[in-house]
C-alpha cells in the first residue's frame, strides 16, 4: 500500500484537503515543513531558491496569514520559486512547505 498523508487546512470559508498518494521519495521523511525560501525580501524581488525540487504539486507556500495559490500567486520550477501577485516585506511571514524529490 502507498504511503498517504492527508493535510487539511480550516480557513474562514473554505476547507481544503489535500491528499498526496504514492510520494515518490518514500513517505514521511521527505515532507519539509515551513522552509524559508532562500532570496532578497524587500518588497521589489519576487525570485526565490529553495534547497530541493518539489514532488509534483505537494508545494504551499505561505506569505503572512494567506496562504498564496499556484499558477497565479506564484510559479515553482525546480528549485525556484518566483512570486507573481506579491513580493514579500522584509518583516513578513514566508514559507513554503513541500514534499521533496
Amino acid at each position: 500500500m502507498a504511503d498517504e498523508i492527508t493535510l487539511t487546512v480550516s480557513l474562514p470559508t473554505d476547507n481544503i484537503t489535500l491528499t498526496i498518494s504514492d510520494v515518490a521519495s518514500g513517505g514521511v521523511s521527505d515532507w519539509v515543513p515551513g522552509e524559508v525560501p532562500d532570496g532578497i525580501k524587500n518588497e521589489i524581488n519576487k525570485v526565490y531558491a529553495i534547497d530541493n525540487s518539489t514532488v509534483g504539486n505537494s508545494a504551499s507556500v505561505q506569505l503572512g496569514q494567506t496562504i498564496m495559490r499556484p499558477g497565479i500567486d506564484y510559479t515553482l520550477v525546480g528549485p525556484v520559486l518566483t512570486m507573481i501577485t506579491y513580493a514579500p516585506t522584509a518583516t513578513e511571514y514566508f514559507a513554503i512547505s513541500y514534499f521533496k524529490v
